[in-house]
């Protein structure tokens, strides 16, 4: 199906995070080379393929607080991603029509 749209979308930070600060420079290089490898894709032809970077997706202020483990979603943390994607999706199947 080679018109169905992709969407990469990163990891969010992860609480560890907070008490490891040399973790989060491997999270962003992953960001980075997703964000890098879809760009180059795109470029190439592929026009079904979309990045967002996940940084925010439970918020910025106290994201740490939407997961149960620090790794995994509450409740309401997937209703904050559902929040932050829904704009995303909206904006990629308008861009199909």
């Amino acid at each position: 199906h080679p018109r169905v749209p992709i969407l990469v979308v990163t990891c969010c930070p992860f609480a560890r995070e907070n008490f490891k600060p040399e973790e989060r420079p491997a999270r962003l290089e992953r960001r980075d080379f997703q964000r890098d490898t879809v760009r180059k894709l795109r470029t190439k032809g592929d026009r079904h393929l979309f990045f967002h970077d996940g940084s925010t997706i439970l918020g910025t202020n106290d994201w740490e607080e939407f997961a149960v483990d620090g790794v995994h979603p509450t409740d309401f943390g997937f209703h904050r991603i559902a929040e932050a994607l829904t704009p995303v999706f909206r904006r990629i199947l308008k861009a199909r029509r």
